[in-house]
């Protein structure tokens, strides 16, 4: 049932749309979202977002952030990367030109490295990794 309350929602919402109520019509579709939302109708939402837009209404959501975590297992592979090559003293131009990525990349990888691993510096990152503190033990295995 919640599958047809979202398309009759989408429906009444274009029609007021049409009528020149914006306004209301972002309300119903709104409405429309949460539905989608609660029943877990992806491609309704997704559509929904769409009709949002077209309205001009912004839709963008950040997804959940993680938890920080105190080892590697939270951080993507590249992550993992650049982590042991920030333990081994490499600078951000020295980890681009190693991994063939921009100066702006690594920067954002570094950050998120040290928001995920709750250090505030690369030098705690280093200590951590060589005082062993779970962190080794998750290196890539080749």
């Amino acid at each position: 049932m919640p599958i047809e309350s979202i398309w009759a929602r989408t429906s009444v919402a274009l029609v007021k749309a049409d009528e020149g109520n914006q306004a209301e019509a972002e309300t119903t579709l709104w409405g429309a979202a949460a539905v989608a939302e609660e029943a877990g109708a992806a491609t309704e939402r997704a559509y929904i977002d769409q009709l949002l837009r077209q309205l001009g209404v912004r839709t963008w959501r950040r997804g959940a952030r993680r938890r920080a975590s105190s080892d590697l297992s939270g951080l993507s592979e590249r992550e993992r990367e650049i982590a042991h090559l920030i333990a081994g003293g490499a600078s951000n131009p020295d980890i681009g030109g190693t991994l063939f990525l921009s100066r702006k990349t690594v920067e954002r990888h570094v950050s998120s490295i040290l928001a995920k691993l709750e250090v505030k510096n690369r030098a705690q990152l280093a200590a951590r990794m060589a005082a062993g503190d779970g962190l080794a033990s998750t290196e890539r295995r080749s």
